[in-house]
This record gives C-alpha cells, structure tokens and sequence, in this order.
C-alpha cells in the first residue's frame, strides 16, 4: 500500500512539472497533457474531432472563428473583372481551391448560391484556384457549372499563393469558407461536412455574413 501511495505521488508530481515546463521529445510535446477544453479558442488549438471533426455534422449555428487580418492583394479573374482581397472597403467570401476535389466543388457550389441571393453591391464572391493553371485553362474548367462568381488564377505568380497560405491559413482546399470585412478582419466558416445539407449551410452563412439576401431566405 506504501508502495502504491508512494508511486501515484510520484506521477503526480511529474505531471504538475510537465504542465508548468513543457518538453518535446521525438516530436512528442507534453503539452498535449493540458485538456482539450483549455485550448479550446486558442489561436492553433488543435480542435476536438468528436465536436467539431469533419465540417459541423449537428448542423447548429456556429460563431465563425475570427482570424488575423486578411493580405491586401489585388487580383483580377479570369473574365478580367478586377478586385482586392483584403482592405477593399467591402465585404467578401471567398474559398481556396484546387481541381478534381468533393470538398473544393461543395465549396464553390456553395459561393454559386449565395451569387443567386446576393447583389454584387452588397457581396463580393471571389476563389482562387490554388493549383498553377491559367485563366484560359480554368475557364475551360468550370464553364460547365455557370458558378456566376469570380474565380481567380493564382499561380503565376506563386507569391500570390505563398500570401494566401500564410494569411489564410488554409489548411485542406475546400474544407472553409472565408469571410472577409471591409477593413480587412477575416473569420471562417467551417464547410467540411459533405452530409450536411445545403439549406443548413446557407442558414449558417447567412448569420456569419450578417447581410440580409437580396430576395429573402429561400431555405426558410
């Protein structure tokens, strides 16, 4: 029994250590001994796959994850529209993308809808194809699907690319939605549920835009 008591203080006393001085050893951080809640909201917390996993499976409203400030970059898309992404004094959504992904074509059927229900004076609509492709070649791409919103190639140049990353973030293609303000403050909207329906996503865009759709809510 003295044994016993004498090793679970032990352990104890490692633990408290480990917490207040972290270590990493063959790529194993003690870190990961805090508990999942108290990095929940941390800037690169790791997030809980049995709450949050692949998109949002309950559905519910969430509150977009709010994200350092957005790269001032201006573009211009393949129909020659041109833009800026970033402090352009007007709100935008916008996704990242790449060819032959489930994920990335949710996300731009999504930004396809919201085109429908939103004048282009209250929304800018935007996705940049992250692969190297140019503006011909991805006309021939998405042609088919008459998206209605600006699609821009990013590579060349590849330092466009490198700032998307880096601002944005991105992680997997298609998996978020960006929400960009005029000033430049960026939030997210996870999209990476393929089950979950359409109208659910719309109802949860809508709330993290705060714009009211031009012609009502048509998932109502």
């Amino acid at each position: 029994m003295i044994k016993f008591l004498a090793g679970a203080a032990i352990l104890v006393a490692i633990c408290v250590v480990l917490k207040h001085h972290p270590v990493n050893i063959g790529g194993f951080s003690s870190e990961s001994l805090v508990e999942p809640a108290t990095l929940a909201g941390q800037p690169g917390a790791r997030q809980n796959p049995a709450s949050s996993g692949d998109g949002n499976p309950s559905g519910q409203a969430q509150e977009p994850a709010e994200k350092p400030a957005a790269v001032d970059i201006a573009y211009t898309d393949i129909e020659g529209k041109k833009g800026r992404l970033g402090r352009s004094g007007k709100l935008t959504i916008t996704a990242f993308w790449v060819g032959n992904c489930p994920y990335s074509s949710h996300a731009l059927t999504l930004l396809a809808a919201l085109r429908k229900r939103f004048y282009a004076e209250q929304l800018d609509i935007v996705a940049f194809y992250l692969n190297k492709a140019t503006p011909e070649q991805l006309k021939k791409m998405v042609a088919p699907h008459h998206y209605g919103i600006g699609i821009v190639a990013t590579q060349p140049p590849v330092t466009m690319v490198q700032s998307l990353l880096k601002s944005f973030q991105i992680g997997m293609p298609g998996r978020k939605l960006f929400i960009v303000d005029g000033a430049g403050a960026v939030r997210e909207v996870d999209i990476g549920n393929l089950k979950e329906p359409q109208s659910s996503v719309m109802k949860r865009l809508d709330a993290a835009l705060g714009v009211e759709p031009q012609d009502g809510d048509k998932n109502k």
